[in-house]
């Protein structure tokens, strides 16, 4: 009620004015408060009026469901339920690991992707032309997420399928994506620690001149990571940087 607000504002300004005697050193400006009358509103929804589809790399598009965009600037539509899970679009290891895909897949690879999210990488390669891709998560809700967004870009059971559970502890699991042959590329956008943990499966997944694909790594920890791989009997043969995140590319 507005007689609240008013009585808040006054208590404001009165521990406001105390501040410069508490603090004789600082400058702390005019202080001034203001008050006024807001419209009620969906926050939930009112963002995504504002949101704009997301260009990553040289020819991906990141579109939100929800919206129609008639002019895609000739890039590549990559169609998704935002802020269901993780992978968006938005974060830097996600964009490093999207602009890396542009470069790997030239078309007809199958693409694993471990802790897969919102499927964003798998849908991703399928748009750059891969053949098929699998997407992998410890979370149930994941695989539901993943599989709806592969559909909503047209990819359906043939191109992609999706899965729940541990390949580092899961035998059946791994047996089940070792049928048909390796990977020609291995994705993990995960972070370092369960990055660690993964990499030793990693070349059974792997197809002779396959590429490990990881990211979600603080570069504080890159050098763990590196030497994880190295010891898998991979051999780390690009990196990427963006901000504190870092992209390695492993074959």
């Amino acid at each position: 009620p507005a007689e609240g607000a008013q009585e808040q504002l006054a208590q404001l300004r009165a521990l406001l004015a105390d501040l410069p005697a508490q603090y004789p050193g600082c400058d702390f400006g005019p202080l001034t408060l203001s008050l006024e009358n807001v419209p009620d509103e969906d926050w939930e929804t009112s963002w995504m009026r504002n949101y704009r589809p997301l260009p990553v790399g040289e020819r991906l598009l990141v579109v939100p469901q929800w919206m129609t965009v008639d002019d895609t600037q000739g890039r590549l539509p990559v169609i998704l339920d935002l802020g269901l899970t993780f992978g968006t679009g938005e974060h830097a290891s996600t964009q490093m690991c999207m602009r890396a895909l542009e470069q790997l897949v030239h078309g007809g690879e199958r693409v694993a992707d471990l802790g897969s999210g919102s499927g964003i990488l798998s849908i991703c390669a399928l748009r750059l032309g891969a053949q098929s891709a699998v997407g992998v998560d410890v979370d149930p809700a994941a695989e539901h997420i993943a599989r709806e967004n592969a559909a909503r870009n047209g990819f359906g059971p043939e191109r992609f399928s999706a899965c729940t559970g541990n390949v580092v502890t899961d035998a059946a699991l791994m047996a089940r994506l070792g049928e048909g042959g390796g990977y020609d590329i291995v994705c993990a956008n995960i972070v370092a620690g369960v990055i660690v943990q993964l990499v030793p499966v990693v070349p059974r997944l792997l197809k002779e001149g396959g590429v490990f694909l990881c990211s979600g790594i603080l570069a504080e920890r890159e050098d763990e990571v590196r030497q994880a791989i190295e010891a898998a009997g991979l051999h780390v043969i690009a990196a990427g940087h963006t901000d504190e995140w870092c992209c390695l590319l492993a074959q």
